[in-house]
């Protein structure tokens, strides 16, 4: 009876094993963050909103789109640019700079008109709005 339980158990670790292997991996993207890098932050310029912009994105990484510490939840800029490209588009420099600014001329607060584009927002020094904020 005891040997039937262990082998039971050791058939369920596993099955979950095999279930966690066959998760799907998160969609943060180190070349993502670089093109948005690239396309936002001048690390030379003395401009007050480019330094700030440039201590942002330091701090902030791969949580610009993708908040907390689950890569597989999308803040709504990250979910905007999900929509654009994904892993499969991973070296595809012209697209992923072609999302950037699909998504940059939207509204931040798609319910509020005079709320600033993302790309606005990048020029002023800051990120995109966190969820929750």
């Amino acid at each position: 009876m005891r040997l039937l339980l262990v082998r039971g158990f050791a058939a369920w670790v596993a099955a979950m094993l095999g279930f966690a292997a066959a998760a799907p991996s998160a969609c943060a993207v180190e070349e993502f963050f670089a093109e948005l890098q690239a396309k936002y932050v001048k690390q030379d310029s003395k401009n007050d909103n480019d330094v700030a912009l440039v201590i942002a994105f330091e701090q902030a990484r791969c949580t610009i789109c993708h908040p907390g510490d689950d890569t597989h939840t999308l803040s709504p800029y990250g979910s905007k640019l999900s929509l654009r490209v994904n892993k499969s588009d991973k070296g595809k420099k012209k697209k992923i700079q072609e999302a950037f600014k699909e998504v940059g001329a939207l509204r931040s607060d798609p319910y509020d008109p005079k709320s600033p584009t993302y790309d606005e927002l990048f020029r002023r020094g800051e990120l995109p709005p966190a969820p929750g904020r």
